[in-house]
């Protein structure tokens, strides 16, 4: 989050979405990003395990 918010505050706007694209790609692969889709298509609350 840091980092999102350090390049917002300089950068160019090209990299600032490579670099959001590339990041947003990496957390849909999560398993707690399965575990949340999930959890609200079943309407129970998530059990994350920071994988």
């Amino acid at each position: 989050m840091k980092d999102g918010l350090r390049r917002t505050s300089y950068g160019d706007l090209r990299e600032i979405g490579s670099w959001v694209s590339a990041t947003l790609g990496r957390l849909f692969e999560t398993e707690d990003h399965r575990e949340g889709a999930r959890s609200f298509l079943e309407k129970r609350a998530p059990e994350f395990k920071g994988r």
